[in-house]
């Protein structure tokens, strides 16, 4: 018997596919692995913890692996993100004033259930 995806899967993952088909550059100067943005999922344990904390990959790259340029890009890439509209995952790699500037542009992605 096979596998199949539901319907919300399936959008979910074609949703993120888009978001990184455009934001391509972007996610090129960050210096983040391909394996990192293979799934929203790995993406979002990058968020929190900064590093791959609970996935295999095949190795390991922290935010302290990027130069002060990939930082900022991957900062730009956040943004974005949230402006896409996804979810906050209980992201954790940025200092205070960052994570508060995003919370206050994207309150609805901040809301804590």
């Amino acid at each position: 018997m096979g596998f199949r995806r539901s319907k919300k899967e399936t959008q979910e993952r074609k949703r993120w596919k888009e978001f990184c088909i455009q934001n391509k550059s972007l996610l090129y100067e960050t210096g983040l692995p391909l394996a990192y943005i293979e799934s929203e999922g790995l993406f979002c344990d990058f968020l929190m913890h900064g590093y791959i904390d609970h996935h295999v990959v095949d190795f390991q790259f922290s935010t302290d692996d990027m130069n002060e340029k990939q930082f900022e890009s991957f900062k730009a890439l956040v943004w974005k993100y949230f402006e896409a509209g996804f979810s906050n995952p209980g992201i954790a790699v940025f200092n205070y004033d960052e994570t508060q500037r995003l919370e206050t542009a994207f309150p609805k992605q901040f809301e804590y259930k």
